[in-house]
């Protein structure tokens, strides 16, 4: 039976065999005692095949069953372009900040910086010497690069690859291929992003298809005055040098630890925010509390015996109670205020501590029925939620709802970091929030006009 391409080695340095009986005995020896490594070989494509001294097999060490139930084709383009997707894997990691040591991308962006600073009057200077040296270099390094055929074909014997560099798993091909993807996707995230919020602009009640791109324009027209008057003397604080190394820098370590922090810390301010918006023109969210997200309605348990839309139209239907939060800090000298630290909850949060509108620019949520929607219900109206201890008597507590202001009841006082919660005021209480709730009903209505 002729041997398959799986289990027979197509390589072109296969030992002859043994022509002594004693020589075949010894071999069954040693191949019974070391057990073979089974490989795949195919046959170099048209490039490799132009010269026979560069030709080079491609070898597969099969740990998995994977390799078996894998078409030979697909094998075969993943092994001829794993060793160009390693070193494109590399830059990717170095630009997405993910090979592991964040001092690679450091150096690679403190490269960016020489060559942005210096590099005129290094070419100015020593440029056919920049350029002999790295000729040398890449030569020198041709030997140890994945790309080069002379590590299989036998040419220069002075270096002898490891057995791990010259057998490569299918797992490791599959997984080289998908820390490439995963690096491309990340390095992508930005761009697909921006485009998607400037293609359309939504909210969580109403959503637009009208391009952005028409404001951002004018906006950055009108602007251009004063970046002309920048770029020119007596000031000329903008130059082509630094608008490169500051864009060049901002690419280069925008994935970066510090660089997403910053970014965070700086966009939770509402000053930054509207600034953004004021330049570009374009709605972000938080800016203004009336188009902020509109909390999601959370799951509710319905009854045992209980249909959810089975009620007429004006009748009272499945209710619910919207929750708001008010958050407050003391500050020296200003005392309680809805002023926070850009790093912390907002001044109207939800149970889930997202932003939402204030009680007064609170608005119902929309339904995915066209024959149901949310009303308030008949008489309720905003209203904090009081909380009493089980020891307080019924006279404490109506002497409380008689006599304390709106601005003094409901409170939950904590330390500053918002732990720590107690109903009295006291020392080392500087933060503090209150509940509140109305209740509203869903309804079943007419969808015909």
């Amino acid at each position: 039976a002729a041997d398959t391409p799986w289990t027979t080695s197509m390589t072109s340095n296969s030992t002859p065999p043994s022509k002594t009986n004693d020589g075949a005995a010894n071999s069954a020896a040693s191949s019974a005692a070391t057990p073979q490594a089974t490989v795949a070989a195919f046959s170099p494509n048209q490039q490799t095949a132009a010269t026979k001294r560069n030709r080079a097999s491609v070898l597969i060490h099969q740990k998995s069953p994977l390799l078996v139930a894998t078409p030979p084709q697909v094998t075969r383009a993943l092994a001829y372009s794993h060793p160009f997707i390693l070193p494109l894997n590399f830059v990717a990691g170095l630009l997405s900040w993910t090979t592991g040591d964040p001092w690679e991308s450091f150096l690679l962006l403190s490269a960016f910086w020489f060559i942005t600073m210096y590099g005129d009057h290094v070419v100015r200077w020593a440029g056919p010497l920049v350029l002999v040296t790295g000729l040398i270099l890449g030569m020198y390094s041709r030997r140890y690069s994945p790309l080069s055929s002379t590590i299989w074909s036998g040419d220069k014997p002075k270096r002898k690859p490891a057995d791990s560099e010259q057998r490569k798993s299918l797992d490791d091909l599959l997984e080289s291929l998908e820390t490439f993807t995963g690096r491309c996707d990340a390095l992508l995230d930005p761009f697909l992003r921006l485009t998607e919020f400037l293609s359309t602009q939504s909210t969580a009640t109403s959503a637009t298809t009208r391009p952005a791109l028409v404001s951002l324009f004018l906006r950055i027209l009108a602007t251009m005055p004063f970046w002309i008057l920048l770029t020119l003397p007596p000031l000329h604080i903008i130059t082509t040098r630094r608008v490169v190394l500051v864009f060049g820098t901002i690419g280069l370590s925008w994935h970066s630890r510090p660089a997403r922090v910053t970014r965070t810390i700086l966009w939770r301010s509402r000053s930054v925010r509207r600034l953004a918006s004021l330049v570009t023109g374009l709605r972000f969210d938080g800016v203004d509390h009336r188009q902020a997200a509109v909390p999601t309605l959370p799951p509710r348990s319905k009854a045992p015996n209980t249909s959810t839309l089975s009620v007429e139209s004006g009748k009272p239907g499945v209710r619910f109670t919207f929750t708001v939060y008010e958050n407050q800090r003391r500050w020296l000298g200003l005392g309680w205020t809805a002023s926070l630290f850009a790093y912390e909850r907002q001044a109207w949060t939800d149970e889930h501590l997202s932003t939402c509108p204030d009680p007064e620019h609170f608005g119902l949520p929309d339904t995915e029925s066209d024959n149901a929607a949310w009303r308030w219900v008949s008489g309720s109206e905003w209203h904090v939620e009081r909380a009493f201890s089980g020891t307080d008597s019924p006279s404490k507590r109506a002497d409380s709802e008689h006599n304390g202001s709106a601005d003094d009841v409901g409170w939950t006082y904590y330390d500053n970091k918002w732990q720590n919660g107690q109903k009295a005021d006291g020392w080392g209480r500087y933060t503090r929030r209150r509940k509140w709730i109305r209740d509203a009903e869903l309804v079943k209505v007419d969808a015909t006009p």
